[in-house]
């Protein structure tokens, strides 16, 4: 086959937007390269996406809270059998109707679980039309704490699935750190490298107008970032250093802990479209964990404090937070431990600090990686495909 290829991607929002964004930037690189691209997720998230794409709108949901134990309406209504069985026959419906060459769902089996009646159905119909079925993943993920669990993703990956591309540099970290069972998978482990969603977002590359020297405090989505917020806002009132300016930005999914506040040495904003660029103008990032927020980090070379989101049990972000803490320029704080005195100790040490800074080395050309592994697959079979990959 030398046409090139018709992907399928199912993904989901729940809470953040760090799934959707790296889902964007991926169908984004696939269409500069030439692919037809149906992307399948929540209705009310379909514009979020390349309007380019063919999409496939399922009736939409949330998470309830960080935790994710609990999926409601996106108006926080309960979930009946009618509303699965709906989502199920759309996706269905929209696989058949599309006919792709290949299938990529993010997360599942490792993660997404309550979503296996919607696709356990498509992926069986694309095996038995010898479609390829490939999970797409994040560098790190939530931690499996049964045992019975691990064994079930593991079970599906070998029954199910032909790959497993994993969207990180195994220089910085392998997936064995949060899933150990590793050696039991059956399908080949290929990393992508990191996907960096600039490549999706140009961005006017110009000098900043700011010229005063500041630390850029930011959550990403912001859904679960106001403890983060509020200890920020607080040590601003500490004047270690009053001739920096602390800029605060609240993400769409977040709310502003202070509604009306005067300070010289605070502003408190929207996330603005050049981010990027105010990020590697500051002299220091305050910020959660999450996937893309490092991404940001690697490409700005920023010096970093980390503060992992860790409510309901997850992991996945304080793992990632003490992996970078290792290195130079990057210090981490837990979301329990965070005050306005300990976050002010930590940016007096990092703007202070002698020592040499050292940012990781990762690959950041992940998306374009992705779709040359996806194309290789649809032409050649996996085997070939493990030569596009890192490690």
């Amino acid at each position: 086959m030398t046409r090139t290829p018709h992907i399928f991607f199912h993904v989901q929002h729940l809470l953040g937007i760090g799934h959707m964004k790296r889902a964007e930037a991926i169908t984004a690189a696939s269409l500069a390269k030439g692919c037809n691209v149906t992307v399948a997720t929540g209705s009310g998230r379909v514009p979020f996406l390349n309007r380019d794409i063919t999409p496939v709108a399922l009736p939409d949901l949330k998470a309830e809270d960080i935790s994710f134990s609990t999926l409601v309406s996106p108006t926080g209504d309960p979930l009946d059998p009618s509303f699965w069985d709906d989502r199920a026959q759309r996706l269905l419906n929209g696989f058949v109707t599309a006919q792709p060459d290949i299938l990529v769902v993010e997360g599942f089996p490792f993660a997404r679980r309550r979503f296996r009646h919607e696709l356990l159905p498509i992926i069986d119909h694309a095996r038995s039309h010898d479609i390829p079925v490939i999970c797409s993943l994040r560098d790190i993920i939530q931690p499996k704490g049964k045992p019975e669990r691990l064994q079930e993703v593991v079970n599906w990956l070998n029954s199910r699935f032909n790959a497993v591309m994993i969207h990180g540099d195994p220089s910085l970290v392998t997936l064995d750190a949060s899933f150990p069972p590793i050696d039991e998978i059956q399908p080949p482990l290929i990393y992508t490298g990191y996907v960096n969603q600039g490549d999706s977002e140009p961005y006017d590359q110009s000098p900043l107008k700011e010229q005063r020297t500041e630390i850029v405090v930011s959550a990403g989505g912001g859904a679960a970032g106001r403890a983060l917020y509020e200890a920020a806002i607080a040590a601003t009132k500490i004047e270690r250093n009053p001739d920096i300016l602390w800029r605060i930005l609240i993400g769409p999914y977040g709310d502003n802990p202070i509604q009306a506040i005067d300070r010289t040495n605070l502003v408190i904003e929207p996330v603005r479209n050049d981010f990027q660029k105010l990020l590697e103008n500051a002299s220091l990032s305050i910020s959660q964990a999450g996937y893309n927020t490092c991404v940001d980090l690697f490409r700005a070379k920023t010096s970093a404090i980390l503060i992992p989101a860790a409510e309901g049990g997850q992991l996945e972000q304080t793992i990632r937070a003490e992996l970078l803490a290792q290195f130079p320029g990057f210090s981490a704080i837990s979301e329990d431990s965070v005050t306005a005195e300990t976050l002010s100790e930590a940016v007096y040490k990092s703007l202070n600090s002698k020592k040499e800074i050292a940012f990781p080395q990762v690959d950041l050309d992940g998306a374009n990686r992705t779709v040359d592994i996806l194309t290789a697959i649809v032409r050649g079979g996996v085997e070939d495909a493990v030569t596009y990959g890192l490690g």
